[in-house]
């Protein structure tokens, strides 16, 4: 266990001792005649004292690309998250037409319902639904036979528009 410890005080000692080095270095930016930035950690000796300048590791970053590579990684990283952004949103509105498709399939479904329900009721005459003769039979009246007319047209009308609306279902 001493050992260990040991071994391990060692490994930081020197990982220590490292980034101090790093920290401590110098790193100049040169910038040629042609407007060419490239960076060292040595002070080129044929350059000109106002093409070089000094630069603390704090303002340098710790990966440094080709301004050229450095634009078309950050255009692809954007392109990237612009698509997934974009099929997120694409994905939510199926979901939302969906779920509008469903609500308006149940209604058209219950309409049908109570329309059929209305249907089944209807055919039971009720009061003024027959005419009495003078021999005291009783025949349906006109009113009775509008009231079945209009009922089956309900139904009918329900039905045409629940198979639209089955037909509209989104992809």
């Amino acid at each position: 266990m001493a050992r260990f410890i040991k071994t391990f005080i060692y490994i930081l000692v020197v990982i220590g001792s490292t980034l101090s080095i790093i920290a401590n270095a110098e790193i100049y930016k040169h910038v040629d005649k042609h407007g060419v930035v490239s960076y060292s950690d040595i002070k080129p000796s044929h350059a000109s004292d106002k093409s070089v300048s000094e630069i603390t590791p704090s303002e340098t970053a710790s990966n440094v690309f080709d301004s050229a590579e450095q634009s078309e990684n950050q255009q692809a990283s954007e392109d990237f998250f612009e698509k997934r952004q974009q099929i997120r949103e694409e994905q939510a509105e199926k979901a939302a037409a969906l779920t509008r498709w469903r609500k308006q399939l149940k209604a058209a479904q219950l309409e049908l319902k109570l329309a059929k329900r209305a249907k089944s009721e209807g055919v039971i005459a009720g009061e003024g639904d027959f005419v009495g003769s003078a021999l005291g039979g009783a025949r349906p009246s006109s009113s009775y036979f509008r009231k079945l007319e209009k009922l089956n047209a309900n139904v009918v009308i329900a039905e045409q528009k629940l198979a639209t609306i089955r037909h509209q279902k989104p992809r």
